[in-house]
């Protein structure tokens, strides 16, 4: 299965766009094992990533 992320991913990525792991980027500051997000917090989370 993490092949199939990986290669989703890897299309992805040559379309430009960028792919995160959510639960990494959200394991401090965010509530876990939920199965749905709003799009308010989803929102919140993708402005929330910086990029060094």
């Amino acid at each position: 299965m993490l092949a199939g992320l990986a290669g989703f991913a890897g299309s992805l990525a040559e379309q430009g766009l960028q792919v995160f792991d959510e639960e990494v980027i959200t394991y401090e500051g965010y509530v876990q094992g939920r199965t749905r997000r709003s799009n308010e917090e989803l929102i919140d989370i993708a402005r929330s990533i910086k990029q060094p």
